[in-house]
């Protein structure tokens, strides 16, 4: 067990970023403008069009939702919101598939956006992709905030499985030189090279299912700032090992459940959204990070 860390304010400070971008909603239809394989379980996916010249404050780990359409080529319209938060749609569209992914990279100039995807055979997304070809319409929500660089913290750990990999890259990529870095990560040793070089990143693989044990071995030592995107069990186990055996203070994690077993992702979202929509008829504070993630794993 390691001693406990000095609190760093990595909540407050994601926070302060959300609160900020809250009345920017990002809500557009772009064309495919490529598809191209960039590792061996990873499809890259780049968008272009005009409505997303407008995303010109892109933060690392960035997340939107991706509304798939019903069946190849057929268009995908923007949805309404309703007070609640709930996603409508037109009655002749039906309710489309959404999924979440994160942004590799965007060009505001030129309104483009790319995401990678996960090779998941008999998911609505492999279906999509399967058929996807360049000038396919699709529309998208966003942005969500999940990360938020620390100064106050001299070490950074990440904690993911492969649904995280992009969005953990992202955060890589992002992190100056001078800060350590370890990256806690359950992947396929293919998936590997899709991991940027960083001169303080160590690299700890866990075998499927076992991220909270690889934790246990994590030495701390200094002000740490944490990370967590994975299964939503996976992430609920790592959570409690973080907080409970690792003793980082809760203001210095923020954890992620990006997928959830035996649930598809529609039906994740909307118990996430009920969670949620419980907390505030109840007064509680849902512009709080520290309470969605006790809403979500505890």
């Amino acid at each position: 067990m390691s001693g406990e860390t000095t609190s760093v304010p990595a909540r407050q400070l994601l926070r302060a970023a959300i609160d900020e971008r809250r009345a920017r909603l990002l809500l557009t239809v772009a064309g495919v403008r490529a598809v191209e394989r960039v590792a061996e379980r990873f499809t890259r996916v780049r968008l272009q069009g005009d409505g997303l010249r407008a995303y010109r404050d892109a933060r690392p780990a960035d997340a939107f939702k991706l509304h798939l359409p019903s069946a190849p080529h057929a268009p995908v319209p923007l949805p309404t919101y309703d007070e609640r938060g709930r996603a409508r749609w037109p009655a002749a569209v039906g309710r489309p598939a959404t999924r979440p992914f994160t942004v590799v990279d965007a060009d505001p100039q030129a309104g483009t956006l790319a995401f990678d995807v996960l090779s998941q055979p008999g998911g609505a997304t492999a279906g999509w992709l399967d058929g996807a070809m360049v000038g396919d319409r699709v529309s998208l929500t966003g942005m969500r905030t999940d990360f938020v660089d620390c100064d106050a913290a001299e070490h950074l750990l990440l904690v993911g499985d492969a649904s995280a990999l992009p969005a953990v890259a992202a955060i890589i990529r992002s992190v100056p030189a001078r800060k350590r870095l370890t990256a806690v990560v359950d992947l396929d040793a293919a998936d590997l090279p899709l991991l940027p070089a960083h001169p303080r990143l160590d690299v700890v693989g866990a075998a499927p299912g076992t991220l909270a044990e690889a934790l246990r071995d994590v030495a701390l030592g200094m002000p740490t700032q944490v990370w967590i995107g994975a299964e939503s069990e996976a992430v609920r186990r790592a959570r409690r090992v973080v907080l409970d055996e690792l003793r980082v203070h809760p203001d210095a994690l923020h954890a992620s459940g990006y997928w959830k077993r035996g649930s598809d992702g529609d039906a994740h979202f909307d118990a996430s959204l009920e969670r949620f929509n419980v907390a505030r008829d109840a007064g509680r504070d849902v512009g709080d990070p520290g309470l969605l993630q006790q809403l979500a794993f505890e």
